[in-house]
């Protein structure tokens, strides 16, 4: 198992916090 986080899923899980957050 590899901890490599592909740019897509950042971006991703960066879209999820910001609509949590506003």
């Amino acid at each position: 198992m590899s901890y490599y986080i592909s740019p897509e899923e950042i971006t991703l899980t960066v879209k999820e916090l910001v609509h949590k957050i506003e």
